[in-house]
């Protein structure tokens, strides 16, 4: 194989499994649900898990 191949085939797998990663954490429904995170100034924000809907037209 020559590089440029061997360079595009990793481009290409790293890519996708990284796209898998993401679609997983956006679209997942499990977790434990809003949490509150402590901000540099030390007041409290919450950080809440929001399920986005997508239409897919094939």
């Amino acid at each position: 194989m020559k590089p440029k191949n061997t360079i595009t085939l990793l481009t290409v797998s790293i890519a996708a499994i990284a796209t898998i990663a993401a679609a997983t954490g956006i679209f997942s429904n499990q977790g434990p649900g809003p949490q509150q995170y402590k901000t540099l100034r030390g007041e409290t924000a919450p950080i809440l898990s929001v399920v986005l809907g997508v239409l897919l037209i094939l």
